[in-house]
């Protein structure tokens, strides 16, 4: 069994923008196996192939709501960060590589202690 990957779709300011338009297609976009070797730079994107998926950038303001449409829920308990970087200077998103220190973190989700256990938000 297959499952399209979790992210494939932006939201901007409410609105969807469509498959896989702005953003890249995964190694994983079929399975969702994980990328194993945290030192690999796939750890980056995690993309096919470097600006051959054919996403295109779209570009926001500060301010700007954006997010991500979700195709299943997420319900393992777990830790999940969401991060973006920003494209170095000389290089545009189409052309960058993901390394160095560009990325910055935008969501985190990560368990509270309740008595003795842990409780995951995924898990309601």
């Amino acid at each position: 069994m297959y499952f399209l990957d979790l992210f494939r779709n932006t939201v901007i300011q409410g609105k969807k923008t469509g498959d896989w338009v702005n953003v890249r297609k995964t190694a994983n976009y079929m399975s969702m196996d994980p990328v194993t070797d945290v030192t690999s730079k796939s750890m980056a994107c995690y993309q096919l192939s470097l600006g051959d998926e054919g996403a295109v950038t779209y570009n926001i303001t500060a301010g700007d709501m954006m997010g991500y449409a979700a195709y299943q829920v997420i319900a393992h308990p777990g830790p999940i960060s969401l991060w973006m970087a920003r494209a170095p200077e000389g290089q545009t998103a189409n052309t960058m590589t993901g390394e160095g220190s560009i990325w910055f973190k935008i969501h985190q989700d990560y368990p509270t202690m309740t008595g003795n256990s842990l409780s995951w938000p995924s898990l309601g």
